[in-house]
């Protein structure tokens, strides 16, 4: 299914979500770019975690609401990615999908329920230590977003997102770390095999992602750290010959950290391109 991003000048209708941030501080300096009336995605009511970003201007003026709504949703998922890459942050919904039970309280076995209770957790995502997030942060994240805005395949979107969700997910005391895990994990593999190194099959999975890492310009010191990260991949997440140890907040972000390099090295060196391209 292709998308498509509506920025033209019949806007009627502007629809907007609330992002929040567990890994950076915010400031309104920081989205100046998006402030201005000609932006077409604008950020408003900015807070030290959190913000409000809005997309309009479709095209389509009398298109039924529902469907800008579908588009303003596939803008702002791209955006949200976006963020999250030019970053290296954690970036997401301010408002969680929760998934929780729910259970009925009631005097006796068969009647109907008198009040309603859910076991909701708070997922914990917070970090140490927080970056102020910069106006270089966000020009950065709008490039990205253009790149992916062009994009006709949204395999590695949808996974990226998967994660992003997964990883604030639980369903009271069970955590999808694991499945997040795999969600970028499998973006990576997919973008290093497809992108980078343009094979339909990795041989030898390792080091043929070390190789892709090493294409686009990273340290042998990361490189040689993705080690650590495939080690996890295959003894805890991927396979479960013996009983696998529960995956922790911090190795989800490793993971999540590999798949922000390798993206933001791509998509920014092509953004840039395209607009050195329509400069000249």
């Amino acid at each position: 299914m292709k998308r498509t991003f509506y920025s033209g000048l019949g806007m009627t209708t502007w629809i907007s979500c609330r992002i929040r941030t567990s890994s950076h501080t915010l400031s309104a300096t920081a989205f100046r770019v998006l402030q201005l009336d000609q932006a077409p995605i604008r950020v408003s009511d900015v807070k030290e975690d959190s913000f409000r970003v809005a997309l309009g201007r479709f095209n389509d003026v009398d298109a039924p609401e529902r469907t800008k709504v579908h588009h303003a949703h596939n803008g702002t998922r791209a955006f949200l990615v976006a963020l999250n890459v030019a970053t290296i942050g954690l970036f997401y919904w301010a408002t969680d999908p929760w998934v929780h039970p729910v259970y009925g309280l009631q005097d006796t076995p068969d009647e109907e329920p008198n009040r309603v209770g859910s076991l909701v957790v708070q997922p914990n995502t917070s970090f140490e230590q927080k970056k102020a997030l910069t106006d270089l942060d966000v020009q950065n994240a709008l490039i990205i977003f253009g790149m992916l805005a062009r994009e006709t395949e949204q395999f590695l979107e949808r996974e990226y997102i998967k994660g992003i969700l997964l990883l604030r997910m639980a369903f009271y005391d069970i955590a999808f770390c694991s499945e997040a895990f795999m969600c970028f994990w499998r973006g990576l593999e997919n973008l290093v095999g497809m992108r980078i190194l343009k094979v339909s099959k990795l041989k030898n999975e390792l080091r043929d992602l070390q190789n892709g890492l090493a294409k686009v310009g990273a340290s042998a010191e990361l490189v040689s750290e993705l080690r650590e990260v495939y080690a996890i991949r295959s003894s805890q997440v991927a396979h479960a010959q013996v009983a696998p140890r529960p995956i922790t907040f911090d190795e989800v972000m490793k993971a999540k950290v590999f798949l922000d390099f390798v993206l933001h090295k791509t998509l920014k060196a092509e953004g840039v391109k395209l607009l050195e391209g329509r400069e000249s």
